[in-house]
């Protein structure tokens, strides 16, 4: 009977990386075309 292993690649959660994605976004997103209209960054056509 072989010996159980337990690796620390193991008890990764694979399917989480989609969400962080998302989730990065949604948070990222609004935040910089907030801090861009705030300066005007969008009109500005130097």
């Amino acid at each position: 009977m072989p010996a159980i292993r337990s690796s620390p690649s193991s008890f990764t959660v694979t399917h989480a990386q989609p969400w962080i994605v998302l989730f990065s976004t949604v948070a990222v997103v609004p935040a910089l075309l907030l801090i861009g209209y705030q300066f005007e960054a969008f009109c500005d056509r130097r």
